[in-house]
């Protein structure tokens, strides 16, 4: 199995931009208990073991240490906040990740070290593009299609909008009854679902040559500028006619990846 080499040069983000959602998360978690649960930060992670250092590998899903997963960049919020889930459903924000996976839409990313994810539906995924300096870039779905569609510019546009969708979702009327299942459905309908939903007035147009200043790969096959555009636009990979074979197609970020460069054998 492949071993994780993350990048070290771009200096941790700071949590302190996310102190407030964070708060706001932990709040919720604390109050609907049974039906939300945190997710263990690093920090506690290494006191339940030795705190030495491990490997991650790449599999079809393999457990492992979390802070092998764990890009150098988000060590700092990592180190307090590892994220939040529904209890028993998909519905979560990872920002620490005990199992990576290459298989569904994750195929399309052929370099582990290029991204992290922070939702992972069934042949849907969220996920952090990383930079091959390990900078954090834009938030991006990758949908069943294997379409990549822009959710937000950076990781605190990202857990800002989620936290004001958990908090929609676990709020009820005099007669409701909040449950682990109910939430998990409102965060599917309203959050999620929209942001893997087709939209081809948002596709923007795959071209050849590389936007002047970008240095595309050798193997660069087609381009897309998503440099001032607007969350919801798609970039359609795999609809795109390209030459040579599908399944040799793969994602390249440049330009702090709002420059998605699609490549190939």
């Amino acid at each position: 199995m492949p071993a994780f080499d993350w990048p070290h040069d771009a200096a941790p983000l700071p949590i302190e931009p996310l102190r407030g959602a964070i708060d706001r998360l932990t709040a919720l978690a604390a109050r609907h208990e049974g039906v939300l649960e945190l997710i263990a930060p690093l920090e506690a992670e290494d006191e339940q073991s030795d705190g030495a250092p491990g490997t991650a590998g790449l599999a079809g899903g393999v457990a492992g240490d979390p802070r092998a997963y764990l890009p150098p960049v988000l060590s700092r919020i990592a180190d307090e906040f590892g994220g939040i889930r529904v209890v028993g459903g998909d519905a979560a924000l990872m920002i620490v990740v005990d199992e990576r996976s290459d298989l569904g839409p994750f195929t399309i990313l052929t370099d582990p070290v290029s991204f992290t994810p922070l939702y992972e539906g069934d042949d849907v995924a969220v996920v952090l593009a990383i930079d091959a300096q390990g900078a954090a870039g834009p938030v991006f779905a990758i949908g069943e299609d294997l379409a990549l569609t822009l959710v937000a510019p950076d990781l605190v546009d990202y857990v800002q909008r989620f936290t004001e969708a958990l908090d929609l979702a676990v709020t009820t009327t005099a007669d409701e009854t909040v449950d682990a299942e109910l939430v998990a459905d409102r965060m599917e309908e309203s959050f999620f679902a929209p942001l893997f939903a087709e939209d081809p007035e948002r596709t923007v147009a795959l071209t050849v040559e590389a936007p002047s200043g970008v240095d595309a790969p050798a193997d660069a096959l087609a381009v897309a500028d998503l440099r001032g555009a607007a969350p919801g636009a798609r970039v359609e990979v795999m609809d795109a006619d390209l030459p040579g074979d599908p399944l040799d197609i793969g994602i390249a970020w440049r330009a702090d990846g709002l420059v998605v460069v699609v490549t190939g054998e």
